[in-house]
């Protein structure tokens, strides 16, 4: 058998295996701040993304998020509005797409600020069609929404970072990272792996 024959074998394989194992990704736009999934609460850095992708397996989750939106108020001057957690339960299935976002989220300053104090998080489905929606609640004086649901889900609020489990052997470690990759990844590596001439 050639190596070129024993290398389309191998992507073949790695392509076939991403598909039996694939997850749902759960997208957050800007201005969705995931700060927790189910019971791992996620380190927030200064800047936050303009797309966050969550990969969960099939089965019920709980994210919560806030909103958060900069806006600009004058010459030089800017405004960075954040609501409360809202917290979201919902189920996915595999190899399907979900996309978080605030439903009916005002473009305007003063309107935004109105509706910063209770968002309504929605989960869609890649045709459109509302997984979960929940509105944020108003906290009560001197209390916090984060505080709430850090008791009810009885975990820390210190952040910590999310790592996947160490694969046990090559394989594995390969599989992980082809998972991971981005479609370029995946296009680089397969040219990679045609470009060795050793087996």
């Amino acid at each position: 058998m050639s190596k070129f024959f024993t290398a389309q074998l191998v992507l073949l394989g790695l392509m076939g295996m991403n598909q039996a194992y694939a997850d749902a990704d759960v997208i957050a736009p800007e201005g969705v701040v995931v700060v927790q999934v189910d019971q791992q609460v996620l380190g927030q850095g200064l800047f936050t993304p303009k797309q966050a992708r969550y990969v969960l397996p099939a089965g019920q989750h709980t994210i919560v998020a806030k909103y958060n939106r900069l806006f600009d108020t004058g010459a030089d001057d800017h405004d960075v509005l954040k609501s409360d957690p809202v917290m979201l339960t919902f189920t996915v299935a595999d190899q399907q797409q979900y996309q978080l976002r605030w439903v009916n989220e005002p473009k305007d300053y003063k309107a935004a600020k109105q509706y910063a104090k209770q968002p309504i998080l929605q989960l869609i489905d890649g045709q459109g069609q509302v997984v979960a929606s929940q509105q944020g609640v108003a906290p009560a004086t001197g209390s916090s929404l984060l505080g709430t649901v850090t008791q009810v889900l009885g975990v820390s609020q210190q952040p910590i970072q999310i790592t996947p489990a160490a694969p046990t052997s090559r394989l594995q470690q390969l599989e992980q990272l082809w998972q991971s990759a981005s479609r370029s990844e995946r296009q680089q590596m397969a040219t990679w792996i045609l470009s060795q001439s050793k087996f």
